[in-house]
């Protein structure tokens, strides 16, 4: 907890910073997490919410470790960039802008990968969403990433952040992957290594049906095409945007 103090004690460092720099050295170093709970320092805290989201990190970094040791989809870029000169290249909307940008989280598996965005508030997308163009930016990551890398995009999802505490009684985690996945059954124990058992994850918005294959009463689940088409749709809803505020209209 000695990190966390510090980095909770400095300005300017939020829940998310501090989750992508523990990551960021857990996956430099290939080590296992072990995550502990140090009650000498607590006592030495006497803000009840430093205390509090002391907590919520511990929490929030065990269910990371949960989730990334019961998945084949390996962790690769953190906070990667697009756009700029260290990153990956920027979007291209039109013939003389480009989108810039920054993602929390990329994960791969053979020749696919995953969109992950850590969410501290309403941490959910719906079509009705995506198509009055409130909530865009994880197809656009996925596209972005996409021309970038020449892999598959199997899924966008968003990870919220949540200072909830779980019920004893519940299957169901408050950390869970939620979002949009392509109904690829070769890839649901690689989201998943236990879901062939249990046809349901404790980590993503995923069932199985008895066959073992994925259930697709869920909107969240899509074709590969469908895919390609939300993806294709929020580009196209952003450069109408930047039509708009070429003509100065702004509401």
């Amino acid at each position: 907890l000695k990190t966390f103090y510090q980095n909770y004690t400095s300005l300017g460092i939020s829940a998310e910073d501090l989750i992508d720099r523990y990551t960021k050295s857990y996956y430099s170093q290939h080590k296992e997490i072990k995550v502990t709970k140090d009650e000498k320092l607590k006592s030495h805290i006497n803000n009840p919410i430093l205390i509090n989201l002391i907590d919520e990190a511990i929490r929030f970094i065990t269910h990371l470790r949960d989730l990334d040791n019961n998945s084949k989809f390996i962790p690769t870029y953190f906070e990667k960039s697009f756009g700029s000169k260290s990153g990956f290249s920027a979007l291209p909307l039109t013939d003389t802008i480009s989108l810039k940008g920054q993602v929390d989280r990329v994960d791969l598996y053979d020749n696919y990968f995953r969109i992950i965005d850590y969410k501290s508030g309403n941490a959910d997308a719906t079509f009705t969403e995506l198509y009055y163009g409130k909530k865009l930016q994880l197809f656009l990551y996925a596209l972005a990433i996409k021309n970038a890398t020449g892999l598959i995009p199997s899924g966008t999802f968003y990870l919220p952040i949540q200072n909830v505490v779980e019920k004893s009684n519940s299957t169901d985690s408050v950390y869970k992957l939620t979002g949009f996945y392509t109904d690829n059954n070769d890839l649901a124990d690689a989201y998943d290594i236990n879901i062939l058992s249990n046809l349901k994850s404790n980590f993503v918005n995923m069932t199985l049906k008895k066959d073992g294959t994925i259930s697709k009463r869920s909107d969240k689940v899509l074709t590969s095409s469908q895919m390609e088409l939300m993806m294709d749709y929020a580009k196209n809803l952003s450069v109408e945007a930047l039509k708009e505020i070429s003509l100065g209209k702004f509401n």
